[in-house]
Formats: C-alpha cells, structure tokens, sequence
C-alpha cells in the first residue's frame, strides 16, 4: 500500500474521531475501519464500529474542544505503520503525545490499532539478570526540556563574555506580559516591572561598566502541574565591575506557565547569599 493511499485513509480516520454525531462518525470509521478492527488501549480493547464509536464519544468528554491529530511522517514495513501522534486543543497547544502502530488489512483499511501515550514504564525487577540490563536515566518531559531551555536563556541574557551583547527583547521574551519581579533585600522587598527591572541591567552590562560578566543556574529543582510550574534555582555570578573581581550567588523563585506557544515566567523572586533568610 503506498504512503499516500494509508494517508487517506488516516484523514478519514482522524475525522471520525472529530466527528460528535454517531451516525456520520459510524459511516467514516466504515470508510478506513475493517468490522472487526479494534483499537487496543491500556486496559481496554474496543473492537468494532460500535464499541470504537463509544471510544470516541468518551474522548469529547473527557478531552472537550481537542482533537486527535497526526503528528509525523509514516514508517512503513510490510502492512504495519508507525506514526506519532498528539491531543491538541482548538488553540494548536498540545495536551498530549504518543505513538501508533497500526496494521493494514488487505482492502486498505486499518484491522488493528495500538495507541502508545507517553509514559512512565516500570523500573526493572530486581531479580533479573545485571548482565542483561540497564539502567536507563530518567526521561526527560518535553514540558521539563521547555522550562530547562527558558530558564536557560534567562540567564544567558545577561552573558556580555566573549563580545556578546546583552538585549533587552531577549530578557523581555522570557517573561509573559504582565510579570512581576520581587527582590528581597536588607532594605525589605522591591518589586519590578520586567522593564524596570531589566533597562538598568542591560544599560550596566553594555556601557562598559561591567565587563565579562555572566550568571549561572548551579543547582535547581522543578515542579510541574498541568500548564503551570515553579522552580527553584541556586544561582552563581561573575564578572568585572569597574576593573575589580565582583561575584555572588543567590536563589531565584520562577513560576512559570505554558501558554500554548511556549512556556513563559510569571513571576521571579530572588534573594542575594549576603541578603537576611
């Protein structure tokens, strides 16, 4: 079967599963279905027009304004097919990722479908054989690799090593429109405006004052909650400020929340070493 052809057939399948009304998704799922094809989920196999139709009406319930969508290319070998594939709200933002094997019938249309959603797999047991194992390190989350990778180019805005030149669109980019930054000092709190707080850092980093500057996340922790985080982040500095050594650390509170096209920071709070506990 060529790409293209299973492609159709996919688009009708996809369809069905947009489709509210039981009777035109009854007619796409015969369009790129066998009768007996069965969708094999992690506890449950529904197998048939009807019970896969039931599958889809719980998915509007359960996923209410989200689609089922294709999310890559087609590995093909023999009649089974490989693709990816996500959950994504009317807004593009995706809810969730996973993986389809499918098997083709000799007509063209699907017989078997097995969904693979990210998940946490279950550590080895302890009793099987060291010499036919490994331990694999933890899986990074895409929403994780997100935040890691922000977090990241919040601090390197402030990197002016090497020739590189600090911008304020790049620090304001990583904050959402209406974020708030909070110091806490001797003196008490001082709360910003990412532009308040970010003009007279820019201004000392590029007017020569201080000179081979850069911050560094040391150590950090991270908590995610569906769409929203916090991360607490032990954090390092360098440089030259006036032709003398100037460093320090401290810890920076983020929250941070993922706004469909991107994760973004909310709100900061930091505290210098030197500051009271």
């Amino acid at each position: 079967m060529s790409t293209s052809a299973l492609l159709e057939v996919l688009e009708v399948y996809f369809e069905a599963f947009a489709e509210h009304d039981p009777i035109r998704r009854g007619e796409l799922l015969a369009q790129c279905l066998t009768p007996d094809c069965a969708i094999w989920g992690h506890s449950h196999v529904y197998a048939g027009y009807a019970s896969i139709s039931e599958k889809i009406a719980g998915f509007h319930t359960n996923f209410p304004d989200c689609r089922l969508v294709l999310a890559s290319g087609l590995m093909t070998f023999d009649n089974i097919a490989r693709s990816a594939n996500a959950i994504v709200r009317r807004d593009g933002s995706v809810v969730a990722r996973g993986e389809t094997v499918s098997e083709i019938a000799p007509d063209g249309r699907l017989c078997r479908i097995v969904p693979l959603w990210e998940t946490n797999l279950p550590p080895l047991p302890e009793s099987w054989p060291a010499h036919l194992a490994v331990q694999l390190l933890p899986k990074v989350s895409r929403a994780q690799a997100m935040i890691d990778a922000l977090v990241a180019r919040f601090f390197s805005a402030f990197d002016n090593r090497d020739g590189a030149t600090p911008r304020l669109a790049d620090l304001v980019d990583c904050f959402t429109d209406k974020a708030t930054i909070v110091r806490r000092s001797d003196a008490g709190a001082e709360t910003y405006t990412v532009e308040e707080f970010a003009l007279p850092r820019i201004k000392l980093l590029t007017q020569g004052t201080l000179l081979n500057f850069h911050e560094k996340e040391i150590s950090s922790t991270t908590q995610i909650f569906h769409g929203i985080a916090t991360r607490t982040s032990l954090y390092g500095k360098s440089g030259l400020l006036d032709g003398n050594d100037y460093s320090g650390s401290g810890t920076k509170c983020f929250q941070l929340v993922d706004l469909g096209s991107g994760w973004r920071i909310s709100s900061l709070a930091w505290v210098d070493d030197d500051s009271p506990s």
